[in-house]
């Protein structure tokens, strides 16, 4: 799996993510990393199966926010209804999805910045608002509660410490980080 931590400030979202691969017990490093920007406005990173990220960075073709809406705060209004509906559908397509009776979905999660704020997309591709930190992945308790006790430090520094406290109690994050901010 892997461990992304994000932060807003002054109106910017810093994200970080480990590049931990792992298959049960046995873990590989990755090259490329699972935070990358997209439109030069969004930024995303991945935790969970390789493919999900696969998908998201190669396979969709996302409008940018500003053509989607030409005013601010409609943020979640565009996640929902064009970010998540197009990976919801992408995925189903390139059968990337975990189908059963209840429910499509994946076992990924993706954390999203966009606009200074912080979301989240479900396994199931709801959308959730974030505030001035979150966590996902492996070990995100342990990178939590780093977020919260080095508040007042520079968001880099914040999360390359929640991530690497991370990495050291937990066997699915590596100490690997790669940082973006948008």
């Amino acid at each position: 799996m892997t461990c992304i931590a994000a932060i807003a400030h002054e109106g910017k979202v810093f994200m970080g993510a480990d590049r931990m691969t792992s298959a049960g017990n046995l873990k590989f490093g990755k090259t490329e990393p699972k935070v990358s920007i997209i439109n030069s406005e969004m930024i995303v990173g991945i935790c969970g199966y390789v493919r999900f990220g696969n998908i998201f960075n190669y396979h969709l073709s996302l409008k940018p926010y500003r053509k989607f809406h030409d005013e601010p705060g409609k943020e979640m209004d565009y996640l929902i209804t064009h970010v998540a509906e197009e990976m919801r559908k992408k995925s189903a397509e390139l059968s990337a999805d975990r189908v059963d009776s209840s429910r499509q979905g994946s076992d990924s999660g993706v954390m999203i910045g966009l606009n200074g704020k912080i979301f989240s997309l479900g396994s199931d591709y709801s959308v959730c608002g974030h505030g001035e930190y979150f966590a996902d992945g492996s070990g995100v308790g342990v990178a939590l509660g780093s977020l919260y006790s080095t508040g007042g430090k520079e968001p880099e520094e914040r999360i390359r410490t929640a991530i690497l406290a991370a990495a050291h109690h937990t066997a699915y994050v590596d100490d690997t980080i790669d940082i973006l901010s948008v």
